[in-house]
């Protein structure tokens, strides 16, 4: 028999991104904001409201991939009016390579020794998804999630 020969397709296919992150609300110190930017490793940036002047007691755990990173205090970088206490604190984690895309991370606020925040699952898919939902960077993120995708086919 014979076959025709097609041409190699050089157009990507869209991913499939619809993770959704969710949180419930039930601790004071809550999760604020969180932002997304990509170097050399995909950094997230969680910022938590937190209304005392000293932030040494406190402990931010991010776990990723079966390993907890630890922030603390001093590692905090202040957002916002620092004079009122009505601040904001902001922890840059960027321990997280392109494979990783769709993992699932945790985050939680410690003070003393103690979770004093809820724990917050989340992936930058669900990010992702939540800012695709309100029209914001659409081609930007869907081709951050392509490239995740690609670079875990070929890095395993």
């Amino acid at each position: 028999p014979t076959t025709e020969a097609t041409e190699p397709t050089t157009e990507a296919t869209e991913p499939t991104i619809e993770k959704v992150n969710t949180a419930t609300k039930t601790a004071s110190n809550q999760l604020y904001q969180v932002n997304l930017g990509v170097e050399d490793a995909v950094q997230m940036q969680f910022t938590f409201r937190l209304k005392v002047e000293d932030y040494s007691q406190y402990v931010v755990k991010i776990t990723a991939n079966g390993t907890t990173y630890e922030y603390t205090g001093e590692s905090f970088i202040p957002q916002g009016d620092t004079s009122t206490l009505k601040k904001f604190v902001t922890v840059v984690f960027d321990k997280l390579e392109a494979v990783n895309m769709r993992d699932e991370i945790t985050v939680e606020l410690w003070q003393n020794g103690a979770k004093v925040s809820d724990t917050y699952t989340m992936s930058i898919e669900g990010f992702a998804t939540a800012s695709i939902a309100k029209g914001e960077n659409v081609n930007l993120l869907k081709s951050m999630i392509a490239y995740g995708d690609s670079a875990k086919v070929s890095l395993g």
